[in-house]
């Protein structure tokens, strides 16, 4: 197992994951890394050592940077594997209707519609896919028929104010829903 360092202050990290949260959380990763080819020989690094070009996930898991820094320099994990000389290894054009699909696809499997963490680990494209589309998780869940989390569902009885959810969400993307 590869031990992740960070690059910043020297700290080891099991995962790229963990390393990403760190970096985000202490170094404010995404105001740092200002070289895109930085992201891209990380693509190449990853892409060689999987043998072919990586998913999102595998990024996650094997690169230096997260897929979501690489969307987040890029606008989007494909255009970042265009960038770094490969085809989208998905469907790039993705419908509405094919995400609501996938909701559709996990609620089967699971027995209840999934969480946005089992949407990461186990769906076929990431939560910021559904977030950037339909403006959140629990949107996307709506769209997809399902009614709201019941912890959502009781959050507009608490007098936290109208707004409370779009603060929320806008919260949670700010802090790369962490």
């Amino acid at each position: 197992m590869t031990d992740h360092i960070c690059d910043y202050c020297g700290e080891t990290f099991a995962t790229s994951n963990e390393l990403g949260g760190h970096v985000t959380a202490v170094h404010r990763r995404d105001q740092i890394v200002t070289d895109a080819d930085l992201i891209l020989d990380d693509i190449q690094r990853v892409a060689e050592k999987l043998g072919k070009p990586p998913t999102a996930k595998e990024m996650s898991e094997h690169g230096e940077y997260s897929q979501r820094v690489c969307q987040n320099k890029f606008g989007s994990w494909n255009e970042a594997l265009r960038e770094a000389g490969y085809a989208p290894n998905r469907k790039f054009r993705l419908t509405d209707q094919d995400l609501l699909d996938e909701i559709d696809r996990l609620a089967e499997q699971l027995g209840r519609p999934p969480s946005s963490g089992e949407m990461d680990r186990i769906g076929e494209y990431h939560r910021w896919t559904y977030d950037h589309r339909f403006g959140g998780w629990e949107e996307a869940l709506t769209e997809a028929g399902f009614s709201q989390p019941r912890s959502y569902q009781e959050c507009s009885e608490i007098p936290y104010g109208p707004n409370w959810l779009e603060q929320r969400r806008q919260a949670l993307e700010r802090d790369d829903f962490q």
